[in-house]
């Protein structure tokens, strides 16, 4: 009872007698880097695949992945991957880095105002920012998800040790010195 992505197959074993196995050729894959769910996927079938049934799990509602129809073919996508309690990484769903990456600099950085976009971007593709992630589509028909590590971001509070206005001005230390590192600086300041 899975579904799998294997190479540019998404592949589907039944939980259940009755359901054969079935495996598509994707147009399109995203799968997180951490916990191997599939975060998107696109492709080609006739007949729609009733996704819920090789999950092992009751009714459609309890499915892990909304489903839909596109032309030549099926649609998935993870319901809710974002700050997944197993996973913890943020998915950023827009259809280009760049976008994702604005979004992402909007959500986390207020204050600060972004350096060289382009650099990020290319920071980014490399592998080169802890806690940012691109993640590729499997297919290479799609540009990159973006997605976002919240505790490679973060220092815990030591609450027996540290006083509250302590640990605050640790937290901001160590994310201004994060931001930073990314060329972007404290808004008002060249």
């Amino acid at each position: 009872m899975s579904i799998t992505v294997n190479g540019k197959t998404i592949l589907f074993k039944p939980a259940k007698r009755g359901v054969m196995t079935r495996a598509f050729e994707l147009l399109t894959g995203f799968v997180s880097p951490k916990c191997g769910t599939i975060l998107k996927a696109y492709f080609e079938t006739k007949d729609p695949v009733p996704v819920w049934k090789y999950e092992g799990v009751e009714k459609e509602q309890e499915s892990k992945y909304q489903s839909f129809e596109v032309p030549g073919g099926q649609g998935m996508v993870a319901k809710h991957h974002d700050g997944d309690y197993r996973c913890g990484l943020q998915v950023y769903w827009a259809s280009s880095l760049r976008d994702n990456l604005l979004r992402w600099f909007e959500d986390h950085c207020t204050g600060y105002r972004l350096g060289s976009l382009v650099d990020l971007i290319q920071k980014v593709r490399e592998g080169g920012v802890d806690g940012l992630v691109g993640v590729r589509d499997i297919c290479g028909s799609d540009d990159t998800l973006l997605v976002y590590d919240p505790s490679k971001w973060e220092v815990k509070w030591n609450s027996n040790g540290e006083r509250w206005e302590e640990y605050k001005k640790r937290r901001d230390e160590f994310f201004d010195q994060k931001i930073k590192s990314l060329g972007c600086v404290v808004a008002g300041k060249k």
